[in-house]
């Protein structure tokens, strides 16, 4: 059984947080709002390079605040979407008008510690910026606009980006999307259901396949490595779960005859879904406001009992909490077991996860 406790209360937005993000080591945090403002919280009395211990984070973090605050008026329109890379620290921000930029921060130590953004390139697409994920180790990245279009880009050794593969055929807008790294591949899911696959071959991208998956539109996507699954929720409250033997054959198989499991949840609310690989815990939100964690690592398992017995309990459920209107959340990269939490009402939430026998 895990324990929630939260750790830190943070309210210093004037507006609706859009997206939040940790850095490479955890020493910091980044938050964008719809006001176009973008905040970075960390360590008011101690040295940004400390590294962050299990044993040390309750103190830690009673050290935290704001230390910066910079306003992109120049973007016009609402911040969107915050990406880190944790692997190189780069970071992709992208907004509603679809103008999106890598960067990086550094830390420069004097009489006090300065933040700068090192702007590497910007990026200028169509139409509102859906989805970001980083690919692989390196700054290759893909997004999903509005414009029913999905993109791969590369930066190169010369600060700028090229575009390795441009796809604009789509049925809907891709809602979520989620990368694949044992088949090097990318899985995007649409507003109206659909499921799209695109593989890498001989470091070529190129569409896959497509699927009508849902009734519904499919809200988020994650794959969980461990399990080689992929896990999806619906606007309707709906899970579905899919091994990834099926998705190698995904050209072949209409996925209503292939689901290892499905229950419903709620049929009042959004789910998101994220996973911590390191513990195994699979966190499902819904935006009134309410957290599940469950055990991922035995998910496989726990469902196929529940759909066996057409029960609709949650037999793997390790905790919940109830927080307010939860736009997402994100894992500490080195301590999994804190995770950031933001609310739309202009709130930023730090939260551990204590395993009690």
């Amino acid at each position: 059984m895990f324990e929630i406790f939260k750790i830190k209360f943070i309210n210093k937005h004037n507006s609706n947080i859009w997206d939040q993000s940790w850095s490479s080591y955890g020493n910091y945090l980044i938050s964008i709002s719809s006001d176009q403002d973008l905040k970075i919280y960390g360590p008011l009395n101690c040295s940004l390079n400390h590294n962050l211990t299990s044993s040390y984070f309750r103190e830690y973090f009673k050290n935290w605040g704001l230390l910066s605050n910079l306003k992109l008026n120049t973007w016009k329109r609402s911040l969107k979407t915050l990406l880190s890379n944790h692997s190189n620290n780069l970071m992709f921000l992208g907004s509603f008008n679809g103008k999106g930029v890598f960067f990086k921060f550094k830390f420069i130590k004097k009489k006090k510690f300065f933040y700068m953004i090192d702007f590497i390139a910007f990026l200028y697409d169509y139409s509102e910026i859906k989805d970001s994920i980083f690919l692989t180790e390196d700054a290759c990245f893909s997004i999903s606009s509005r414009n029913k279009s999905i993109s791969i880009w590369k930066k190169n050794d010369k600060n700028s980006i090229e575009c390795l593969y441009h796809f604009d055929e789509l049925e809907s807008e891709v809602k979520s999307l989620a990368y694949d790294n044992l088949s090097n591949s990318i899985i995007a899911v649409s507003f109206n259901g659909y499921l799209y696959k695109f593989v890498n071959k001989d470091d070529n991208w190129i569409f896959g396949s497509k699927l009508k998956f849902s009734l519904h539109t499919i809200w988020s996507v994650y794959f969980l490595r461990e399990s080689q699954s992929l896990i999806f929720t619906t606007n309707d409250g709906e899970i579905f779960m899919l091994k990834n033997k099926v998705f190698s054959q995904m050209n072949k198989y209409y996925f209503g005859d292939q689901i290892n499991v499905y229950w419903e949840i709620s049929k009042q609310s959004n789910l998101k879904t994220q996973s911590s690989q390191l513990n195994n815990l699979l966190i499902l939100t819904k935006r009134n406001g309410f957290l599940k964690i469950l055990n991922s690592k035995t998910l496989i398992s726990d469902m196929k009992t529940l759909h066996r017995h057409k029960c609709r309990v949650f037999k793997n459920l390790v905790s919940y909490i109830e927080v307010g209107l939860i736009e997402n959340f994100d894992f500490h990269p080195l301590i999994q077991n804190i995770i950031s939490f933001s609310s739309y009402f202009n709130e930023l939430f730090i939260f551990t996860l204590n395993f009690r026998k």
